[in-house]
């Protein structure tokens, strides 16, 4: 296993609606704990993407994903992907599939999706299904196995809880079957609804690297290429600011700096062009102390500023630390959408 600095350049996660067709036990969402009446709200098609157009005017994003909630209840989904394939931007969907057919991802491929990301919790279905609280696990693999033969780039995500752990093995088989050549394996994320159920679904720093270890033992041939993204209280000492890379705007217009956050800086179109383009700067100088006051439940984000100034310095410096402080790690390649 040879671990990887993740990307110098923040992704943009476009959170489109608060809604899903799913109630999975470990989402991340900081809503999910919410009642249903204090969900984010919408702003009109245009609206929102004046909001992006002003972001990626001014912010150079390694790519956007699309995001809920889940993306494909959104009804101007197609016209998005294709104003931001008509910008030349990569795009990633990240869905649970259920409302993936044939014409509908054709439709989104042709108007310039990149990549396809589908959760595959098991390869037991009802340990998925259990997991998402709803039966989707034939669509997720139905809709991952479309992407391969539509020529998208396919990623399967599992998420490790201890219901499932045991499970990672016989998901590596599942997709290999199918011809997904990534899987991202993600440690929990003890936010949203899964911070009503950690008791039940924690797993341990020790079992999730046990795991991982095995997983690569058992498969010393096998051609998918594993990412692993570690929570990052996992690590005691987080050197590398970069570990902290995800922007997005709510579904409501409003901008957050970690996608994991509850807390925002407003909506977009209330923000000054100047205003932004310190955001930009402020990150890419590893000056993260003005941003604190607008983060909260991201544990990379509180280890990383620990309530020092994360000065254009220490950031240089970071580059020179161990990178077995990152919590990226990569089996093979690293995966790119």
């Amino acid at each position: 296993m040879r671990t990887v600095a993740p990307s110098e350049k923040p992704s943009l996660w476009l959170e489109l609606t608060p809604h899903c067709n799913l109630d999975c036990a470990f989402c991340y969402n900081p809503w999910r704990s919410a009642p249903k009446s204090q969900y984010p709200g919408t702003v009109p098609f245009e609206v929102y993407l004046a909001g992006v157009q002003r972001l990626l005017d001014r912010v150079d994003f390694s790519y956007v994903a699309l995001s809920g909630g889940e993306p494909t209840l959104y009804r101007d989904l197609i016209k998005l992907v294709r104003a931001l394939g008509a910008q030349g931007k990569r795009t990633v969907l990240t869905t649970n599939g259920r409302l993936l057919d044939r014409p509908k991802l054709d439709a989104l491929r042709a108007s310039g999706l990149s990549a396809v990301q589908i959760p595959i919790l098991a390869g037991t279905p009802s340990i998925h299904n259990q997991l998402s609280r709803v039966r989707c696990w034939r669509e997720a693999v139905f809709a991952l196995a479309l992407s391969v033969e539509l020529g998208l780039h396919a990623v399967g995500v599992f998420v490790a809880t201890a219901s499932n752990i045991s499970e990672l093995s016989t998901v590596v088989d599942v997709l290999e079957a199918i011809g997904v050549q990534n899987l991202i394996v993600n440690e929990l994320q003890p936010v949203g609804s899964a911070s009503q159920f950690l008791d039940q679904l924690a797993v341990s720093p020790v079992v999730f690297s046990r795991t991982i270890d095995e997983v690569a033992r058992l498969n010393p041939t096998s051609s998918l290429n594993i990412k692993i993204v570690r929570h990052a209280s996992s690590f005691g000492t987080i050197t590398n600011s970069r570990v902290w890379t995800r922007w997005s705007i709510t579904s409501s217009g409003e901008l957050k700096l970690c996608n994991l956050s509850s807390k925002t800086l407003g909506k977009i179109e209330q923000l000054t062009d100047e205003e932004i383009e310190r955001l930009a700067e402020d990150y890419r100088h590893g000056n993260l102390k003005p941003m604190s006051a607008y983060v909260d439940n991201c544990a990379c984000f509180d280890l990383i500023y620990s309530g020092r100034d994360a000065s254009a310095a220490s950031m240089a410096n970071s580059q020179n630390s161990s990178a077995a402080d990152s919590p990226v790690e990569t089996l093979g390649p690293e995966i790119t959408p």
